[in-house]
């Protein structure tokens, strides 16, 4: 991918990466909004509630993560993807080999697979959208 000028590829990753942040944001505001349309306000919230709406904050971060790489600009974002989830795989497996010695799946480990979780599915959907 040249670096001076973006290709039609790297055009529709932008478009795709907008429109999926476009619809998260969308998706937020509607989570932080009660039935009358009255803004929640975070204490508010059950413990369930925060906890999904910080994987939702986290898709965000994502998305935003993705639209800055600069990455994009040498690697085509399905490729940029599939790098991150095969490292983030190998990583997955070899903490949870060490989970015999802890005896249990620490913060860092349930982090990555939410990571891993995200990045998939804007793989899936960047799949479908693409040949759609």
């Amino acid at each position: 991918m040249s670096s001076s000028s973006p290709n039609t590829l790297q055009v529709a990753e932008t478009v795709f990466l907008q429109h999926q942040l476009a619809e998260w944001q969308a998706s937020m505001h509607e989570k932080l909004e009660a039935a009358d349309g009255a803004p929640i306000r975070p204490d508010e919230l059950s413990e369930g509630d925060r906890q999904l709406l910080a994987g939702y904050e986290k898709r965000g971060q994502v998305l935003q993560e993705l639209l800055a790489d600069p990455q994009r600009q040498t690697q085509h974002l399905e490729g940029l993807l599939g790098d991150w989830l095969r490292q983030a795989e190998q990583h997955l497996m070899d903490m949870a080999s060490s989970v015999e010695t802890r005896g249990s799946y620490d913060s860092a480990y349930w982090d990555l697979e939410q990571q891993r979780t995200i990045r998939s599915d804007i793989l899936h959907a960047w799949w479908h959208w693409s040949r759609g």
